[in-house]
């Protein structure tokens, strides 16, 4: 799913890759709905475009975690000594994931919570895209969270698991010059350490 910027993003596409254009940028739900004819039923493994440092290998063991669980969706989560800015994780008292609340409009106590959204999930099709079509815009944002789908999940239901990352700088977002920096240097150790330097 492309939105804004996506002049700059197509040319580094291959040739055979589907892809769509969100022209209304109304939310990461919305993103994922807007891709609703691209999808086969089954599994989808959703992430966002600006977590360069993922890797491979930690999207397989998030893929057969949620295997290996049962689970109807699988969140991959990260714990933070700052948390700030991020969806917060509430779990029940099994451990599933019940809801993730965003930033702006979590409560005092949830914003002590320091496990958080990386934005990179494992998905039921169709299930997820039904949720979706019956959430509202109605938050601090007036957009279509994907998160809410989680909530929406629960309440039919099913269940949706966790997976924490070990090392949070894997799911680190860039979104600023300074961002891209930080991750700049820590795809640099991470090269120099496979080479032993």
């Amino acid at each position: 799913v492309l939105g804004h910027g996506h002049e700059q993003v197509r040319p580094y596409l291959p040739p055979d890759c589907a892809w769509v254009l969100q022209k209304e940028q109304l939310g990461t739900g919305h993103a994922l709905l807007a891709a609703a004819d691209l999808l086969p039923p089954g599994e989808a493994l959703v992430l966002p475009g600006d977590v360069p440092l993922i890797t491979g290998e930690v999207l397989r063991d998030l893929v057969e975690e949620h295997r290996s669980l049962g689970a109807s969706a699988t969140v991959l989560t990260m714990e933070l000594s700052d948390p700030t800015g991020y969806g917060r994780i509430i779990r029940d008292v099994e451990g599933y994931v019940v809801d993730i609340v965003e930033q702006g409009d979590a409560t005092p106590e949830q914003l002590a919570v320091c496990e958080v959204n990386s934005g990179i999930y494992v998905l039921p099709v169709p299930t997820v895209l039904e949720v979706l079509r019956e959430v509202g815009r109605d938050n601090s944002q007036g957009e279509i969270y994907l998160t809410d789908a989680i909530a929406g999940l629960q309440k039919r239901g099913l269940k949706v698991a966790a997976r924490r990352l070990a090392d949070a700088t894997l799911a680190l977002g860039v979104n600023s010059p300074e961002e891209l920096a930080v991750a700049e240097e820590i795809m640099a150790r991470r090269l120099m350490a496979t080479r032993g330097v």
